[in-house]
């Protein structure tokens, strides 16, 4: 949780920069469903998020899709730019968004420029290091517990916390969640049902879902 707020603070001084020059960049207007880029497509650039949410999947050789991550404000998507080639992940619009388009030399220029480099490459690692762990939980945890955790991150990265609930205004599907954890989407439809008998998440007003931070920590301390 820590790391994910040290990352989440890093973003946002990063999006506060680049937007403070945001005139020499593309915007781009996306709307719901539509494309940002493609698996294969060549990575010469950068995105900000100025508003609405998007998601990165991937394709398996069977083809099953696999939901990688989900970005919103503030968020930086499509850093595997950094290191040339070509896209490994598609990027679709989960509802209408804008997005600054960034080179990604002018990228590295700005990073050097205001003295960010070693901030940049924990930021990008720290990042990668989330997504290797959630990788790990879906080989050694059961798929209910898969998805505790899942809420948790999504709360913690995109929710607003208030006397110890994290609170998702943007709803993301079913079908979304069993991508993210490796299951169905009927299963985890009978999860979410569970966790709300039990107090773990609740539906509130004018929000997707409210979850109860604490109580999901004990019932994933449990055995089992």
């Amino acid at each position: 949780m820590q790391d994910t707020l040290c990352s989440l603070t890093f973003s946002s001084r990063l999006a506060k920069e680049l937007q403070s020059r945001s005139h020499q960049f593309s915007v781009l207007r996306l709307a719901r469903n539509e494309t940002l880029y493609t698996c294969g497509q060549r990575a010469d650039h950068l995105y900000l998020a100025i508003d609405g949410w998007v998601k990165s999947t991937m394709v398996t050789r069977c083809g099953k899709s696999c939901l990688l991550d989900i970005y919103s404000r503030d968020d930086i998507i499509g850093e595997s730019c950094l290191v040339g080639g070509s896209r490994h992940d598609t990027v679709t619009a989960m509802t209408a968004a804008r997005l600054l388009k960034i080179p990604r030399s002018v990228f590295l220029d700005i990073v050097a420029e205001e003295q960010l480099v070693a901030e940049c490459l924990s930021f990008f690692v720290r990042r990668n290091t989330e997504q290797e762990f959630r990788i790990t939980q879906l080989i050694t945890s059961c798929c209910e517990k898969r998805l505790a955790r899942m809420l948790l991150y999504l709360g913690s990265r995109h929710g607003d916390e208030h006397a110890g609930n994290l609170y998702l205004r943007q709803r993301i599907s079913q079908q979304e969640l069993s991508e993210m954890i490796g299951t169905t989407r009927s299963r985890v439809g009978y999860f979410m049902q569970r966790f709300k008998k039990f107090g773990l998440i609740s539906h509130v007003p004018n929000t997707f879902l409210a979850i109860h931070e604490q109580r999901i920590h004990a019932y994933l301390a449990e055995e089992g």
